[in-house]
């Protein structure tokens, strides 16, 4: 199965409540598609966000960095060579993570294809459900909690809860949230960028991992996060 072109698109979904940090309102989810053609007619779907405030990627750049940098790179490749693949995207250009990603994820499809078995399979196996947190967006303290309260009742069992906006707003959010929905949840943290609220915010935390392994972290390395998608209500997190 080897590539043979691209096409792009955008697809636009409306969001039934908008999605809130303390950076950005996002109204609806605006994405850019990429569709990975083949000479055996198989088609890789991927798609991408712009967040410029976030990574610096806009719909603009995600498109020409495909069309320009990445697509033509791609053409006349094997799909089974997914490594490789995968190296050529890194290194058309620079940055450009959200067109970048976008690809991969096509790539992967296409890949997956190829063994006529779903990706889940080829990458583990094992029972195909995603386990993730639903994002709590940045809003009154009342908004907030029903908010939270609302996730629960829909099944999710891990929350993130959006702050950033000053210190004394976030400390009473935290703690609202946790005496509204304690016992029924958990929350990721993370111990470097949580900083000084951390200690206020102490008796709605209980930490899973010992505290020398906070200390091994410093500025330069990764600390594990949590993702922001709500795709299952089947969620779990560390806290």
């Amino acid at each position: 199965m080897k590539i043979t072109g691209f096409r792009l698109g955008m697809v636009r979904v409306p969001l039934k409540t908008p999605f809130k940090t303390a950076v950005r309102t996002v109204q609806a989810i605006e994405d850019v598609v990429v569709l990975l053609q083949t000479d055996s007619g198989h088609i890789g779907y991927g798609a991408a966000p712009a967040t410029a405030p976030i990574t610096g990627d806009t719909h603009g750049s995600i498109i020409a960095a495909i069309q320009h940098c990445i697509g033509p790179k791609l053409i006349g490749q094997d799909v089974a060579d997914l490594n490789r693949l995968c190296g050529l995207v890194q290194h058309a250009l620079e940055r450009n993570t959200s067109a970048k990603a976008a690809v991969e994820i096509a790539l992967y499809d296409l890949w997956a294809q190829g063994f006529g078995a779903p990706l889940y399979q080829l990458l583990g196996g094992g029972t195909p459900r995603v386990t993730t947190d639903i994002t709590i967006s940045a809003d009154t303290i009342a908004t907030m909690v029903a908010q939270a309260q609302a996730a629960l009742a829909h099944g999710y069992r891990a929350l993130k809860i959006k702050v950033g906006k000053d210190i004394e707003s976030d400390v009473e959010r935290v703690t609202a949230i946790h005496a509204a929905v304690a016992g029924r949840h958990r929350c990721g943290w993370m111990p470097i960028k949580a900083g000084r609220p951390n200690k206020r915010c102490a008796p709605c935390v209980r930490w899973k991992m010992a505290a020398s392994r906070w200390s091994c972290w410093s500025s330069r390395s990764k600390p594990p996060t949590s993702t922001g998608s709500p795709s299952s209500p089947h969620a779990s997190t560390r806290r």
